[in-house]
């Protein structure tokens, strides 16, 4: 069942936002068509997105969380630099 409460508030304040049965499904099924696996191909999407495009985490951010563009920018950025900072230490480590 598709739940998409925006308004709604959850137990921390965050608003209450579910579509995790759809869009395992749909990522499920394309992982099993083409032989990836599943966390693997969610994690990523999530990767991409935040390391070359926080424009679209942002909007994810000010949309769903109700935050202003600002707020959301900032938090996109800051998940930018964190995973790059990530990315850079497990480089360098395979380097080694």
């Amino acid at each position: 069942m598709l739940t998409i409460t925006r308004g709604s508030m959850g137990r921390k304040g965050s608003p209450v936002i579910r579509v995790w049965p759809e869009l395992h499904a749909v990522l499920k099924e394309l992982s099993e068509e083409e032989g990836f696996i599943l966390a693997d191909l969610t994690s990523a999407i999530l990767m991409e997105a935040i390391l070359n495009n926080p424009a679209v985490v942002a909007v994810a951010i000010a949309r769903w969380y109700e935050v202003y563009t600002e707020r959301a920018m900032k938090c996109a950025f800051e998940l930018q630099r964190k995973l790059s900072s990530i990315v850079k230490k497990v480089e360098e480590a395979e380097v080694a």
